[in-house]
């Protein structure tokens, strides 16, 4: 599976993180540099690449922990990671990625910064993560789509 992840991945390193966000209890990171298109309505910004987690992860700043998956749930009305985002000076830059066999991956970024996804022992059915390489339209970009018990 390591092999599998350092093929699909190992493109991007160089490329920046530009935007990171979250929608419940997924955590999307966009990648690489942005294009502008004109929509019906207004401008939309895309980029080439994406992450999705689902999974646990942490980020790291000169190896201590700077937020983690538990920082998603909101305490007394506000999410730690919502305030923790804006010390995170984007966009940062890919300087290497690795994983292991299991389908856990990290990305190390400039300024000491890192990124690790972790597979929980308990493999959930479920997806855990997902790398997007958008190609033009939704129907033509490619998944690559780890869950608990396959990789696709």
């Amino acid at each position: 599976m390591r092999d599998k992840i350092l093929f699909i991945m190992t493109h991007i390193v160089g490329s920046a993180i530009h935007k990171i966000g979250r929608a419940g209890e997924m955590v999307w990171l966009s990648i690489g540099e942005p294009t502008t298109t004109k929509g019906l309505l207004s401008r939309r910004t895309s980029y080439p690449y994406a992450i999705h987690l689902q999974c646990p992860w942490v980020f790291t700043y000169e190896g201590n922990v700077w937020m983690e998956d538990d920082d998603l749930f909101d305490m007394n009305g506000q999410s730690r990671f919502d305030y923790l985002m804006d010390g995170i000076p984007l966009p940062l830059r890919i300087t290497a990625v690795d994983a292991d066999e299991r389908g856990g991956f990290q990305l190390k970024f400039n300024g000491s910064w890192m990124l690790r996804a972790y597979i929980p022992q308990e493999k959930p059915e479920a997806e855990l993560w997902r790398f997007i390489e958008y190609m033009g339209s939704e129907e033509e970009s490619k998944h690559f789509v780890i869950s608990g018990s396959s990789m696709e």
